[in-house]
């Protein structure tokens, strides 16, 4: 649910670096916000979220 309240960095500072592969929990602690912030951020700016636990490693 978002809040509507201003995020303290523009959106392109949590798109940019979850585009280049941070995870949410990764920007948030960078940036010093919530995770809840960034996930918000992202949404509005309809960014298509990952799924949770990023690519699985096949074992051989």
């Amino acid at each position: 649910m978002t809040s509507g309240r201003p995020t303290p960095h523009p959106p392109s500072a949590y798109v940019t670096r979850y585009q280049q592969g941070m995870s949410i929990r990764q920007i948030a602690r960078e940036l010093g916000v919530a995770y809840g912030t960034v996930r918000d951020a992202l949404i509005r700016a309809g960014v298509e979220l990952r799924g949770r636990g990023g690519p699985r490693q096949r074992r051989r």
